[in-house]
């Protein structure tokens, strides 16, 4: 994706983001595990970005992701299952983390992290993201979930509420009259 102040946003299947400025030719890498800049990827699989304004939006998947155990310990999930490790960076909030979609504000720099289990999107597997109009739709394997920025709303949309023939949704596209 490339974002409005020009900077180009790629995601990688398991080694995070990369994000190319073109104007001054510097990269800056954002993954879990081997890069300096970790603090606010929720999972080094990155599913899809999309830009919209001063906004990037980033989904996830969950073959590396991390997570809070029972016990408040930070944790790393690596495929099925899951390695505890310390939390080295006591700075971090284990309540920021896990999978799912993330949103980065080119303006402020700052990070904003969307969980299923702390927030109204449906499933921490987003598949796809698509920017229309002044809504952004994040597919997931647990449905649709359509968040509009201007009024901090979130709707949802699944096979018990319309008429999806599944929860899992895998690619949008756009018709032409929109």
């Amino acid at each position: 994706a490339v974002a409005s102040d020009g900077t180009i946003w790629m995601g990688t299947f398991k080694d995070g983001l990369s994000i190319y400025n073109p104007a001054d030719g510097s990269w800056v890498q954002y993954c879990l595990f081997g890069c300096d800049n970790h603090d606010f990827l929720v999972s080094d699989q990155i599913t899809d970005i999309a830009a919209s304004g001063d906004f990037v939006y980033i989904g996830s998947g969950t073959l590396w992701g991390r997570d809070v155990d029972a016990n408040g310990m930070l944790t790393y999930e690596l495929g099925n299952g899951k390695s505890e490790l310390p939390n080295i960076d006591g700075d971090m909030n284990p309540d920021d983390f896990g999978k799912g979609a993330l949103r980065y504000q080119i303006s402020t720099g700052e990070w904003a992290a969307w969980q299923a289990n702390t927030s109204p999107i449906l499933h921490d597997t987003v598949n796809r993201i698509l920017v229309r109009g002044e809504d952004v739709w994040f597919l997931t394997d647990g449905g649709a979930s359509k968040f509009t920025p201007a009024t901090d709303t979130w709707e949802q949309f699944t096979v018990e509420n319309t008429n999806l023939q599944s929860d899992r949704i895998l690619s949008v596209t756009e018709g032409g009259d929109g």
